[in-house]
């Protein structure tokens, strides 16, 4: 009965509370309902609200930024009227600065133009104390003069002597000009052999083939001559060795031996003759000529064959036919000591001995004037040096 009853309280409570339940439940669900309802409304008046205050604050931001703007302007303006003063001011120092300058170089011009006019014053008046002195001196000179006199025939002598030589330097200059058109002889047609064979010979380099096979550069004089050996002057040293004899050294120009090996070989083609033209310190002329010259080659050390004098220098050749050439470096002249490299000739030649009264030696050291030893020697007409020699060979 007990269990009975406890279970039928226990379902009569469920059922009320369930009940209770429903019913809290529908209410709670209407307040929920108006709630929200009134929240939504809420916001939207609230939003209204911010709508209209921001629609407001609009016109204001504007005008905000129309006073920006304009303030923009008003400054950008000031800044253009500070960089036009400023370029003002800027054009009107440079325009200063160009005008100190130009009124510093006024002031420098005119302070040269007067250190100049000082400094020629200054030479004038030295000049003219010059003058002065000079005058005193050369009165003191034309009271002395006889002293003087034989001082005075001394420097015209050297004077004579030193324009013959600048005569002679001013014509070969001016002939340069011409012997450069003749330098060449290959335009395609065949090399003469030597001068010999060349017609209407302009003096001055020329280029030949003796043999068909080599060419040779040859100075041609005298229409149909080639020049192996110049002196004149002494500019160019003849103190050499046997190569530099051989090969031939100095300036076709000016001073030079042609070369043994060249002069061997010009003269190996057919019978040749020789001419020799010589010329003292007073300008007076002699000439040997050979109608029979040759020299062999290298193997033979360059002998000499030389024969048929004619002339009015005297036969100072003779005596060195058949023998060879002899320089510092290779003696081989006849004498007890190597006449070649002797202090008083310096010199190569066909040797026999170093002092011969009846002998020749061109090729010794060059004196500046006459003397007994050594120089250009020729001795069967002069006892003493000479100051030009050349010679020359053609075709017999």
């Amino acid at each position: 009965m007990a269990v009975a009853f406890m279970i039928c309280f226990c379902i009569c409570f469920v059922g009320s509370y369930a009940s209770s339940i429903g019913s809290s439940l529908e209410s709670s669900l209407q307040c929920s309902k108006f709630h929200f309802e009134e929240t939504v409304l809420e916001k939207l008046v609230r939003l209204e609200h911010k709508i209209e205050i921001w629609e407001g604050s609009i016109p204001t931001n504007l005008d905000k930024m129309n006073d920006a703007r304009k303030q923009t302007e008003i400054f950008l303006e000031s800044m253009r009227d500070l960089h036009h003063q400023e370029q003002i001011r800027l054009n009107d120092s440079f325009q200063e600065t160009v005008e100190n300058i130009y009124l510093k170089s006024e002031k420098t011009v005119e302070n040269i133009k007067t250190q100049s006019e000082s400094n020629v014053n200054s030479i004038l008046d030295s000049i003219l104390s010059k003058i002065d002195e000079f005058s005193e001196s050369h009165s003191k000179r034309e009271n002395a003069m006889e002293l003087l006199q034989s001082n005075f025939l001394q420097e015209q002598e050297r004077f004579n002597l030193s324009f013959h030589l600048m005569t002679d330097t001013i014509k070969e200059d001016l002939n340069k000009t011409t012997r450069n058109f003749i330098s060449e002889q290959t335009d395609g047609r065949e090399l003469p052999q030597e001068c010999t064979d060349m017609s209407d010979v302009i003096p001055g380099i020329c280029t030949v083939s003796p043999d068909k096979i080599h060419k040779l550069k040859v100075r041609c004089e005298d229409g149909t001559w080639t020049v192996i050996q110049k002196r004149f002057s002494g500019e160019t040293e003849f103190h050499r060795n046997w190569t530099d004899y051989e090969n031939g050294f100095g300036d076709l120009d000016r001073e030079f031996w042609l070369g043994n090996r060249q002069i061997a070989l010009l003269t190996s083609i057919g019978a040749h003759e020789l001419r020799i033209t010589l010329e003292d310190w007073n300008w007076n002329n002699r000439h040997a000529n050979y109608k029979n010259f040759k020299i062999d080659g290298a193997s033979e050390k360059y002998r000499l064959h030389i024969s048929g004098y004619s002339g009015n220098a005297g036969d100072g050749m003779a005596k060195y036919n058949g023998i060879p050439f002899s320089t510092y470096d290779r003696d081989h002249d006849t004498y007890s000591v190597n006449c070649a490299a002797h202090e008083r000739l310096k010199g190569g030649w066909w040797y026999t001995d170093c002092w011969s009264p009846i002998g020749a030696s061109l090729n010794g050291k060059y004196t500046s004037g006459a003397s007994l030893y050594g120089g250009i020697i020729y001795r069967t007409w002069q006892s003493e040096s000479l100051k030009k020699s050349t010679m020359m060979i053609r075709k017999a």
